[in-house]
């Protein structure tokens, strides 16, 4: 478990660093599928350490003038207390249509980032000192943005740069290496406040966190240096085809899930109905070989024994 743990702490810091992303998205989906957490401690586990992970991140993308201090901390003002919100409701709200939401997101922000460089391979764009003037600060749709990605990234025990990137660009019409490390420190702000309080509703799983954080952070700075050299078109498309990617892991892991509760429920429900044979209808499937649960988990030649 320590080595998976350690290779998923490398690819949550690469991406977190490549894309701008808080991880806790990417980190997620590995530890359900690769090491087989609950859903809410896969949610809450990642948070600590996507904090250190962000900072190195973040630092290397100001070193490059690729930070909107305004933004982020605008963004911070109701990100902040509805993160709190969200992470207090996140029990209450079932873990799998949040898993399932999320993938959906993610595959439609993924779509629109993979075919705008495409759409806008025409047009003119500005060089010079004139494609990095500042914008004046639209504080009102800040905020709102701040408390709709503050609120999910509660809900999703996601530091929100996965939601924070898309809508800096489209929203706000920040260039995308600006929105990659404007949103580290937005996610360095919400991931701490979350973290805490996943960690007290007991989300987080503290054996993990040594393994994922000694890998995470290294590659954060790799990450961030590698999309400091790559041409904005192309990563717009590399973090495009990344979150389609993302989407479909994400949500056809969610299914398997869903899949495999709902046979087990069926199966406990029908336990307690006896048949003629006197033996319950659960048992009586299995024989008849009707349990989709027993029969996907038998051998072949053992199913062929019970139909007879």
């Amino acid at each position: 478990m320590t080595a998976k743990a350690i290779g998923i702490g490398a690819l949550l810091g690469l991406l977190s660093g490549f894309f701008g992303l808080g991880g806790s998205s990417v980190a997620t989906p590995l530890l359900r599928d690769l090491l087989g957490l609950a859903p809410l401690l896969a949610l809450g586990t990642p948070l600590p350490v996507v904090v250190p992970g962000s900072i190195v991140a973040a630092l290397t993308y100001a070193r490059g003038g690729f930070v909107n201090g305004r933004v982020g901390l605008w963004t911070l003002v109701t990100a902040l207390p509805f993160g709190v919100v969200g992470s207090l409701l996140s029990a209450d709200v079932p873990s799998g249509a949040l898993m399932f939401l999320t993938g959906l997101f993610v595959a439609v922000v993924g779509v629109v980032f993979f075919v705008q460089p495409l759409l806008r391979a025409g047009r003119p764009r500005p060089a010079g000192p004139a494609a990095r003037q500042p914008r004046p600060l639209q504080r009102g749709r800040v905020l709102t943005i701040g408390a709709i990605i503050g609120l999910l990234s509660g809900l999703l025990a996601n530091g929100g740069g996965v939601l924070l990137v898309p809508a800096y660009v489209l929203f706000l019409r920040l260039a995308t290496k600006e929105a990659f490390g404007t949103s580290l420190v937005v996610v360095i702000g919400t991931a701490l406040p979350t973290s805490i309080v996943h960690a007290w509703l007991g989300h987080v799983d503290y054996a993990l966190l040594l393994p994922l954080a000694i890998a995470m952070i290294p590659m954060a700075w790799l990450g961030a240096r590698l999309t400091l050299a790559i041409p904005p078109a192309r990563i717009r498309q590399l973090y495009g085809l990344m979150l389609v990617t993302l989407a479909f892991f994400f949500t056809a892991g969610e299914l398997r899930a869903a899949r495999r509760q709902g046979a087990a429920e069926a199966c406990a429900g029908a336990g307690a109905l006896p048949d003629s044979s006197g033996l319950p209808v659960c048992a009586s499937r299995i024989v008849g070989c009707r349990s989709s649960m027993i029969r996907w988990a038998m051998p072949t030649r053992s199913r062929l024994k019970l139909t007879k």
